[in-house]
């Protein structure tokens, strides 16, 4: 971004827990190595729904570009569009 914060996409809602880091005063190593922890976690893990569905595997509990932070929730679940 501009003021050199570091997210992982410009497609994914902008709030404190998404910035993993400042171009400015990390080295862009250091950030991707040891950061972008949320992002690299399986989202279904936060949902009881995703864990127990038998499509888990392809989706993970959607994306964070889909996931609604403040519910912890995927804002659609593609069991019932894709499957």
């Amino acid at each position: 971004m501009a003021n050199g914060d570091i997210g992982a996409c410009l497609g994914i809602e902008r709030r404190l827990e998404t910035i993993q880091g400042n171009i400015r005063h990390e080295r862009l190593r250091a950030v991707w190595e040891h950061r972008f922890e949320l992002f690299r976690r399986d989202l279904s893990d936060s949902r009881t729904e995703c864990r127990a569905c038998e499509h888990v595997r392809f989706c993970r509990g959607d994306a964070h570009h889909g996931w609604d932070y403040d519910a912890m929730r995927p804002t659609v679940c593609l069991k019932g569009t894709l499957f």
